[in-house]
């Protein structure tokens, strides 16, 4: 009588290839589908940048009140109490706002490039100001600039009945109430660019959530500041306003 081990079958690697080669149409479909879809996800997806800013706090109740001493590639100032307090007065609502206000993130410009939309903050060819006080209107429209220097505006929400050409610096009454438009240094794109714009509140939120503020060292009051953004300058801006905001409300 033969050992049990003596019947276990032993394969060889001729063994791995008769099983695979039957079948290798669909090892290599499946090849091809995950190594497409990897590179489609690649095309679809805007890489995100994080921007971060490190700020060394010295307890006030030991003399020296607040001092930003240590940084990465943002700056600033700050001056109050405790490193517990700092921390939740940086991830507040009101400064968070103040900064939205600021850089006015409740407007977005996009582009349609091949395969997703291109975020266009701080290279749009026109900055469109809605004029209106407290106009928390939401909704979305295209615009073009001509060669001729004018633009056209149209596609509000969808709704081709409203189109319009106007001139740089022109105040005009439109679906979302009026706006201004300025020219920038990029206003010899003459691409056909979205507009959006969202809830202030809603803005407000988004950044909220997509800002981290957290205690890296306790004992030294180290916090960290830091925010991902397809966009590196935005989250720059949001990290630095943030900053700013806090400095006059402390003052």
């Amino acid at each position: 009588m033969s050992h049990p081990k003596a019947d276990r079958r032993k394969f060889s690697t001729q063994d791995i290839v008769r099983l695979i080669l039957p079948n290798w149409y669909w090892y290599l479909v499946s090849l091809i589908l995950f190594v497409g879809g990897a590179l489609l996800y690649l095309k679809i997806t805007p890489p995100e940048y994080m921007r971060t800013a490190t700020l060394l706090v010295k307890d006030s109740r030991k003399g020296s009140g607040l001092e930003l001493t240590a940084f990465s590639d943002i700056m600033g100032g700050i001056g109050r109490s405790s490193v517990d307090n700092e921390l939740y007065i940086f991830s507040s609502r009101r400064l968070m706002e103040s900064v939205v206000r600021r850089y006015d993130l409740t407007t977005e410009y996009s582009v349609e490039e091949k395969l997703r939309n291109s975020d266009l903050y701080g290279r749009s060819p026109m900055l469109i100001k809605f004029t209106d006080p407290n106009n928390d209107a939401t909704g979305s429209f295209k615009y073009r600039v001509e060669h001729n220097g004018s633009v056209i505006i149209d596609g509000f929400d969808n709704n081709d009945a409203f189109t319009v050409e106007v001139l740089p610096g022109d105040t005009i009454a439109t679906p979302l109430g009026n706006i201004t438009l300025i020219a920038t240094p990029y206003a010899n794109d003459h691409r056909e660019v979205t507009v959006s714009k969202r809830a202030l509140n809603d803005v407000v939120e988004h950044y909220r959530k997509r800002l981290k503020c957290e205690i890296a060292d306790k004992q030294a009051s180290v916090i960290n500041i830091s925010m991902t953004d397809e966009v590196p300058q935005r989250a720059e801006d949001v990290i630095n306003g943030i900053i700013d905001a806090y400095n006059l409300d402390a003052i």
